[in-house]
């Protein structure tokens, strides 16, 4: 199941994709408390999100449908530099046992396939792009490890990624709606 975070009808919510659409999660278990993706988290709950969505059809086209950041209220973003090898060694550094941590703010993020903004005082993009997950099972097992960290491994079968704002330049302007369908049909 992939979730996201979106935009549709001038209302923010979350949801699964499903096919060439998005079924609205948000917009059916907001009664029972989950009105975000990261309170679906923390709750517990992917398997009764994952058989919801099973059960119905979407509601909204992706191509109608703007992405928000996958977690857009995060309780803090802790990043670790220089965190896998090949990245180390296109450096030119050495692996260490003690690597770099360092914070995001959640204002400094941005959603799948939206515009990224370089500073003027910034001559290029960091090319090194970030992305966030997070694990059904850990999310279930612990509650607080969820709280307290945006990037648990995760299963092979549950993914919820977002460009960080710190990617690949992007251009100016959104997305196409056929991006989008062609990024999701790769597996973001």
């Amino acid at each position: 199941m992939k979730l996201l975070s979106f935009i549709a009808d001038g209302r923010t919510s979350f949801g699964a994709v499903k096919d060439d659409g998005v079924v609205d999660l948000g917009a059916r278990m907001a009664a029972d408390g989950c009105t975000t993706l990261r309170r679906l988290l923390e709750t517990g709950r992917l398997a009764d999100a994952a058989k919801l969505a099973a059960s119905v059809a979407p509601d909204h086209p992706l191509d109608k449908i703007t992405f928000a950041p996958v977690i857009p209220d995060p309780g803090k973003i802790i990043c670790v530099g220089l965190n896998y090898r090949d990245h180390v060694a296109e450096t030119g550094r050495s692996v260490t046992e003690k690597p770099a941590l360092f914070a995001r703010f959640a204002c400094s993020q941005v959603g799948h396939l939206q515009s990224i903004v370089k500073p003027d005082v910034s001559d290029d993009f960091d090319y090194e792009a970030s992305s966030r997950s997070s694990s059904a099972r850990k999310a279930a097992a612990s509650r607080q490890a969820v709280r307290s960290t945006t990037s648990p491994a995760m299963p092979a079968t549950t993914k919820a990624a977002s460009a960080t704002g710190s990617g690949t330049p992007a251009s100016s302007s959104p997305a196409r709606p056929s991006q989008k369908a062609a990024a999701l049909a790769r597996g973001w």
